[in-house]
This record gives structure tokens, C-alpha cells and sequence, in this order.
């Protein structure tokens, strides 16, 4: 799933549009492409993993 974000000061990164794999991809459906969203990320198989995403 592509992600637009805004720099990571912590991490040192710009803004840009990144892709990550989703735990659930069923839970894709509720969500409409240019939403904006909080997302959690956690380690799954070694990749950064989205696992959890809300509306803001």
C-alpha cells in the first residue's frame, strides 16, 4: 500500500510516498484512496508492516 508522509525527523527522512505491505489487506475496503490516515506499524517477517490504520 503506497503511503504519503511527512518527514521523520527521527529517522532522518524527507516527505515522500513509500510502500509497505498491510497485515490485513481486508481491512483495505474501508478506506478510499487520498484518505488521510494514522497508521501503526510493527515488524512482521522482518518488513515494516502496517497492522493498524484509523481516519484522522
Amino acid at each position: 500500500m503506497p503511503l504519503w508522509f511527512d518527514p521523520i525527523e527521527n529517522l532522518g527522512t524527507s516527505a515522500m510516498t513509500m510502500a509497505f505491505p498491510v497485515k490485513n489487506r481486508a481491512s483495505l475496503k474501508h478506506f478510499k484512496e487520498g484518505e488521510s490516515v494514522s497508521v501503526t506499524f510493527d515488524k512482521v517477517n522482518g518488513k515494516p508492516t502496517v497492522v493498524d490504520m484509523q481516519r484522522k
